[in-house]
């Protein structure tokens, strides 16, 4: 997630990928605040430090992606899970085990998918 710092007038001034002394305020990476600020200012020469606070940001998003992407095409039979490097094959069935556990399988129906 996005750390900022908030200006006197409390717009943002400053985007961050970590959390500083200055900026511990986190957003979302689709805040229309922040993505509004993103977008005045494209051209700034600080732009490219905007950009990997938001990249960093979205990187736990792309992951879900991917697993869920990964998932389908299991489900589908276009690929094995035993297609997989044993390494993958054994984060993907620990991490859908974590999700089970809290119970935040809500991208598919669990009942639907066998895997191993």
């Amino acid at each position: 997630m996005p750390y900022i710092m908030r200006g006197e007038d409390g717009g943002i001034v400053a985007v961050f990928g970590e959390p500083r002394d200055e900026a511990r305020e986190e957003l979302s990476p689709n805040d229309p605040e922040l993505n509004a600020f993103l977008s005045r200012n494209e051209g700034d020469a600080v732009d490219q430090t905007h950009a990997h606070a938001m990249l960093s940001a979205s990187d736990t998003q792309m992951v879900r992606v991917l697993e869920d992407l990964v998932e389908i095409l299991i489900h589908k039979g276009v690929i094995l899970i035993t297609d997989l490097p044993d390494e993958a094959q054994v984060k993907l069935s620990e991490r859908r085990r974590l999700r089970k556990l809290l119970g935040v399988l809500d991208h598919m129906e669990t009942d639907e998918i066998s895997l191993l």
